[in-house]
């Protein structure tokens, strides 16, 4: 598939398959999603190989790109992650390929970890985006702990999620305590099928508000943007008939986009735990919270195998889970394929 990876704050870097793009390609730049050639304006033109680099054509505001092959239909792309400081984990559900051949649309939706460190230039970049809805998922302890900093005029709405059977309030204790004995490698695990079991009325209530284009563009987020927001990517991108082995791709993209993040978070716990109790680095066992900072398949693969066990179908859950009927559905993939 088509990818754009930023090498460094301004070196974009766009790959195809060989067979994907017939050549000469024309890649131009745009700040609108609409795919219209005049609102964009000429970056490269790559007559040999499969990619290029480009230096960013709009620091501190988010580009969108129209690669126009030789033959063959433009297609609109743009980086998957925001290269914001603050959230290692927003990023674009847009150019996801659904069954019948459309195209999710960018700039549309977005899912994210919490927005409580975004930096001053990270709310100017998100000002650029124009957001008119944030769905917040964490629950009344993490908003204390955590506050969001919003982008002006957007709307906060609050959807609480638990995180799992054990309450946030004892979870981050015994993090911050090195107590692990409350936790095992279930624990995200259970957490899964709860959401289903239990909070799909939020979900519900998520998908219908997203599914307004005055409520567009949005974004939904939990503390990490994995579990909770993961889950509601994938309801989202199924109801869209985005294939299933896809949705499990974006699902588990928060490991390598939150990898350094994550490396970070445990050295950090494993340097507490041995000032605190004066052990040595290999005294210090951090297996029972190391799966509390992964996406794991298997996660995601409980949440829907509990939608089927309990609706018996996942047409039936968006019907009766999540409220949604068939012509509300419709209505979605209408305004959110191309």
């Amino acid at each position: 598939s088509l990818t754009i990876s930023r090498l460094t704050n301004d070196q974009l870097q766009f790959r195809w398959p060989n067979e994907a793009l017939k050549r000469p390609v024309s890649i131009l730049w745009g700040h609108l999603p609409n795919g219209e050639a005049d609102g964009y304006q000429p970056l490269a033109l790559v007559e040999e190989g499969n990619q290029v680099v480009v230096a960013d054509p709009s620091p501190g505001q988010r580009p969108y790109f129209l690669l126009v092959p030789a033959e063959g239909q433009p297609v609109v792309v743009a980086e998957r992650r925001l290269p914001l400081v603050g959230q290692v984990n927003f990023r674009d559900l847009g150019g996801y390929v659904s069954g019948d051949g459309r195209r999710v649309r960018w700039g549309q939706l977005y899912r994210s970890g919490d927005l409580s460190h975004l930096s001053d230039g990270d709310l100017s970049y998100l000002g650029s985006l124009n957001l008119k809805l944030v769905c917040d998922l964490r629950v009344d302890y993490e908003l204390k702990r955590a506050p969001d900093r919003l982008p002006e005029a957007a709307e906060w709405l609050s959807l609480p999620i638990r995180g799992g059977e054990i309450p946030e309030e004892a979870l981050y204790e015994a993090v911050d305590n090195g107590d692990f004995s409350g936790l095992d490698s279930d624990f995200l695990l259970n957490g899964n099928r709860m959401f289903v079991r239990e909070f799909s009325p939020a979900y519900g209530e998520m998908v219908r508000r997203l599914a307004g284009d005055d409520n567009r563009p949005a974004v939904f987020h939990c503390t990490a943007g994995k579990d909770r927001a993961g889950l509601g990517a994938a309801i989202i991108l199924l109801i869209l008939g985005v294939p299933r082995e896809t949705v499990f791709a974006d699902y588990l993209l928060s490991n390598t986009y939150r990898a350094d993040w994550t490396k970070k978070a445990l050295n950090r716990i494993q340097q507490n735990l041995m000032e605190r109790h004066g052990v040595p680095a290999e005294a210090v066992d951090l297996s029972p919270v190391e799966a509390l900072f992964v996406a794991k398949r298997v996660y995601l693969a409980a949440a829907l195998e509990t939608i089927d066990q309990k609706y018996g179908s996942f047409q039936a859950y968006v019907r009766d889970g999540l409220g949604m009927s068939l012509a509300a559905q419709e209505a979605l993939r209408a305004s959110l394929l191309e």
